[in-house]
């Protein structure tokens, strides 16, 4: 009985599979960073694009969502913010326009139906700097805490020094879950209520994990 449960199931499963068509889905890249302007002012910028994009400028390519200036607005601001990105993500994967608003209120929106017609987003990753990702998350790790590291439990002193770099290094093997992310890698956000969310899809940007100065120092040693 249960074998044919098992089977009956799996049927089902690969005949969903054939009723989706994978052409009519699109991932969904989220990068928010913050940059300065001639040092005096700092903005914190936040733009989706397609990892299937063409490789053209970003001003083709990428879509900007809201740049507000950091040193006008709340923390509380920013939760709003991403608030309303997140239901546009999760509107994006039902593929349809939502009938309520972030704070779960009728909306009266005068559109409903399809978004995008047979098309439907699927949002595959956050990428940002750590003040951004900090900000967003509400992490409870950062530089100057015992936890370093939202990935791991690697800690500023003791055995699980994040300063140990090797490969056999104690913390590498002490990746955290996502239900341990949920509950003690982070505070309440509206990230964490995005179908489909997992500390595996937040992305450390890569220019912040690198030293810039190495680049002129490798071009001069290559020429």
């Amino acid at each position: 009985m249960c074998v044919n449960s098992l089977v009956f199931s799996t049927k089902d499963l690969l005949q969903f599979h054939k009723d989706i068509d994978l052409e009519t889905y699109f991932p969904i890249l989220c990068h928010g960073d913050d940059a300065d302007s001639h040092r005096r002012r700092s903005f914190c910028c936040f733009t989706i694009a397609s990892p299937l994009a063409p490789s053209r400028s970003s001003w083709d390519t990428r879509v900007l969502l809201y740049i507000v200036d950091t040193s006008r607005v709340l923390p509380e601001t920013y939760d709003v913010l991403d608030s309303w990105v997140v239901l546009g993500l999760c509107e994006l994967q039902e593929g349809e326009f939502m009938n309520v608003d972030i704070y779960g209120r009728p909306w009266a929106r005068g559109k409903s139906g399809r978004i995008c017609g047979k098309y439907t987003g699927v949002w595959v990753a956050l990428k940002g700097d750590q003040k951004f990702l900090q900000r967003a998350l509400k992490l409870n790790t950062s530089a100057t805490s015992d936890q370093v590291c939202m990935y791991c439990r690697a800690t500023s002193t003791g055995e699980l020094v994040y300063t140990s770099f090797g490969p056999s290094a104690p913390h590498r093997s002490t990746l955290v879950t996502n239900d341990f992310f949920f509950h003690r890698g982070c505070r309440p956000n509206s990230w964490l209520r995005l179908p489909g969310f997992d500390v595996e899809r937040v992305l450390a940007d890569w220019l912040h994990l690198v030293d810039l100065s190495l680049i002129p120092e490798v071009s001069a040693s290559v020429t």
